[in-house]
């Protein structure tokens, strides 16, 4: 799926979230990670910024603790820590820095998988005493 981003209301949400009129540069309310698992999009009338999960296609986090909307945002990733930094900018003059764990998600299922595999093992062994 595209997300369409235009002008009309019908085109201007990610979710529920309408994008707001005052963004002029909408350039810098998209950053993707490196790996395109996720995007993070600001610029919405609720003071808030969004993470989506591209592979779901769906809201996975949406973030409110901006007094005005959040103008801009960067991502600086770490691939080899597995760790990145986002910074948030806002209309309410202040800026906030994030740690972000990029790869939650890979290391999430190599442990499900390590566990399975450990109980395996685990009952095989027992089967056979």
């Amino acid at each position: 799926k595209i997300m369409k981003i235009g002008k009309s209301k019908k085109h201007n949400k990610i979710g529920q979230a309408n994008f707001s009129t005052k963004i002029t540069h909408r350039n810098l309310c998209f950053a993707t990670t490196k790996d395109a698992q996720y995007t993070f999009a600001c610029g919405f009338e609720d003071n808030s910024f969004v993470v989506w999960d591209i592979e779901k296609s769906k809201l996975h986090q949406g973030i409110h603790k901006h007094n005005d909307i959040v103008s801009c945002l960067a991502l600086d990733e770490d691939v080899e820590k597995q760790r990145a930094i986002l910074v948030t900018g806002s209309y309410d003059k202040s800026v906030m820095v994030w740690r972000v764990n990029i790869n939650a998600k890979l290391r999430n299922a190599n442990s499900k998988s390590r566990k399975k595999a450990h109980h395996r093992k685990g009952s095989t062994s027992s089967k056979m005493a």
